[in-house]
């Protein structure tokens, strides 16, 4: 009896891990599936850096082509404003 009880407790565990092995199968990923997924958020992160980078590139040109424009408009205003003889502060 005793044996019989040994054995079926046993079999119980052999069961058990069984199922956790079919498990591990059906829902767990392999060194290179792991690998490929971590390689296309790599790519994903970087091109989104890099585009965030061009915007940042693009609103700097803008900025100074519009402080340059700003500087002429001022230059030109003195100028008129000169002679109309009027002081501009």
């Amino acid at each position: 009896m005793e044996q019989e009880k040994t054995m079926q407790e046993i079999l119980e565990t052999v069961k058990d891990l069984k199922e956790g092995v079919d498990f591990i199968r059906e829902n767990g990923v392999t060194k290179e599936e792991l690998y490929q997924e971590s390689r296309k958020l790599e790519n994903s992160i970087i091109e989104h850096v890099d585009q965030f980078i061009g915007l940042h590139q693009k609103i700097d040109t803008e900025l100074t082509a519009l402080r340059n424009k700003v500087e002429r408009i001022e230059e030109y205003v003195q100028k008129i404003a000169k002679h109309v003889q009027f002081d501009v502060v």
